[in-house]
């Protein structure tokens, strides 16, 4: 390589905000409503992203919180001793998917959710269109 030449060298840009995506979702290990929550607010209205993740941990947190009611008021039939325990690994198995997710800059939607916190009640085709499987 001789001194004068020109190197065309450039820098590939980040997605927006994979960063805090990501720790929404590792940071709801310690702290799964208030580290999550505050990363959200502040960063929501700086990327779309964020805001995103935010509100698919937020959706996912409500909606598990449920069936763990819901399965720890079978405890009384018995079946709930069989669904918290099932609870605990899906809920923490898709805590790292989302986090793995966030990391690698691809929307993912957490399985058996409601959908909460989405003004438009996006249906499941148009759904399918927007997220990277």
């Amino acid at each position: 390589m001789v001194k004068d030449d020109i190197i065309d060298y450039q820098e590939e840009q980040e997605p927006d905000g994979h960063i805090p995506a990501m720790l929404i979702y590792l940071l709801s290990f310690f702290a799964p409503i208030l580290a999550p929550l505050l990363i959200w607010l502040l960063v929501r209205k700086e990327s779309s992203f964020v805001d995103f993740h935010g509100k698919q941990y937020f959706n996912f947190l409500l909606s598990y919180a449920i069936y763990s009611f819901v399965a720890a008021i079978l405890t009384v039939v018995i079946i709930g001793l069989i669904l918290l325990p099932l609870l605990g690994l899906a809920i923490f198995i898709f805590t790292i998917v989302g986090a793995v997710k966030a990391t690698l800059a691809k929307n993912m939607l957490s399985l058996c959710r409601f959908n909460f916190l989405d003004k438009n009640r996006v249906t499941v085709r148009r759904l399918a269109m927007k997220v990277d499987w």
